[in-house]
């Protein structure tokens, strides 16, 4: 890389706009980006040391190279990610380790580096580096180190909060996954049950494929989309934990039959149909009123109302056993799969029948949409902790804000 390089661009800290009594000056002043030590996966043994890549924790083995507590930036790869570790660990060759050189607090360190934009500082030609030279040029706002550990305990109380939130919404996903192993084998009539070829489920109950129950598989539009327009288009990346969601939107212009044709309806069912091995046979029940219309990578399913309910209906194909179903259609090791309205088809789904089949269905899916409500209802939660923490991370590290560190217990070098 070219000594003059300018880096002006990326410069976040500014000493005019920053407290009188901080340091603003380049990283090189005030610490070291040290090389990890490769160690081979195959070369691992059984433990419980931490093994870090540039993209976090990539492994464990039995030893520890360095001691607690460790901050790791990026090298290659995961360019410029930062971690923090509170254990004994060992950095592979991917990743540098961060060896302050005077007093200030690690765990102040972690956020200052998380603030700054080393993701941009990419290097390299093919394969993504940060070079050191770049990161050292880039300027960081030093406190006195008391305030720093004071900055550090409170960015600390918000991220707690936000590891308690995700906590909650992952337990209540899995309370929602058990449920619906139960309901979807033992029903809600206390009956007796039978082996199927989808394992066990109530006597009364029958397994069929899909293609039984759905009159029409229905492909979406392949249009030119835009980031601004009158009709929403929903994609694959829209599908996501059994839900649609409208984030990320693109536009399309479509004439009104069109519109008509393709608009979603509150309870609709659509399958992705394309995509990685993670998100390929994904479905999502739309649960709103807002106009949108879906895009090719969607299949839209019109069950058969005098067989089966549509609630019913994506909840039981984003089970965790009917995903598995699913999948055996995805061609393994490929990195984009395709289930295409054929495949969908033969899979095979236990479904209540008899004159009160209805009922129970609505009755299952009842239960299960009050579990994804409960579920989805720490996203407005982790969302609004997320950005208090964003503002507070701008407020603090620029001075914007200040505590007094006699506020906050001392820690050695949190």
């Amino acid at each position: 890389m070219s000594l003059s390089r300018n880096l002006s661009g990326c410069q976040v800290f500014h000493p005019s706009e920053l407290p009188t009594d901080w340091d603003c000056v380049p990283l090189k002043d005030r610490l070291e980006l040290l090389y990890g030590r490769a160690l081979k996966e195959e070369i691992r043994k059984p433990g419980d040391v931490d093994v870090f890549g540039s993209n976090g924790k990539v492994g464990s083995h039995n030893e520890h190279w360095l001691d607690a507590p460790g901050v790791l930036v990026g090298r290659k790869g995961t360019v410029g990610a930062v971690h923090y570790t509170d254990k004994p660990f060992w950095p592979i060759d991917t990743t540098y380790y961060v060896k302050p050189t005077g007093d200030d607090k690690l765990r102040y360190l972690f956020y200052l580096l998380e603030q700054l934009p080393l993701k941009s500082l990419n290097a390299a030609t093919g394969v993504p580096g940060l070079s050191r030279r770049d990161a050292y040029a880039l300027l960081g706002a030093f406190p006195p180190p008391n305030e720093q550990a004071a900055i550090a305990r409170v960015l600390d109380a918000v991220g707690a909060a936000i590891d308690r939130a995700r906590e909650a919404a992952a337990q209540a996903a899995e309370v929602k996954r058990a449920l619906a192993q139960e309901l979807f084998s033992k029903g809600t009539r206390g009956e007796p049950q039978k082996k199927t070829p989808v394992g066990f489920i109530p006597a009364s109950w029958e397994v069929k494929p899909v293609n039984a129950v759905v009159t029409n598989f229905e492909y979406g539009l392949s249009l030119p989309m835009h980031l601004k327009g009158a009709t929403p288009i929903l994609r694959m990346g829209n599908i996501q934990q059994g839900d649609v969601v409208m984030d990320d939107l693109k536009y399309v212009t479509l004439p009104d039959a069109l519109v008509d044709r393709y608009l979603l309806k509150r309870g609709d069912v659509l399958f992705n149909r394309t995509n990685s091995q993670e998100w390929v046979g994904k479905v999502g029940i739309y649960r709103t009123d807002a106009p949108a219309v879906f895009a090719s990578y969607l299949i839209r399913l019109h069950p058969d109302v005098a067989q089966v309910d549509n609630y019913y209906l994506g909840q039981l194909l984003n089970s965790y056993n009917a995903q598995c179903r699913i999948k055996r259609f995805a061609t393994p090791g490929v990195q984009q799969v395709n289930i295409n309205a054929k495949n969908l088809g033969k899979v095979l789904i236990p479904v209540p029948v008899g004159s009160t089949a209805l009922d129970e269905q609505r009755e299952i899916a009842a239960v299960l949409e009050a579990a994804d409500e409960r579920s989805r209802s720490y996203a407005p939660v982790i969302a609004a902790l997320s950005q208090l923490k964003k503002s507070l991370m701008h407020d603090l590290l620029t001075g914007s804000v200040r505590f007094d560190p006699a506020l906050f217990p001392q820690e050695a070098n949190v």
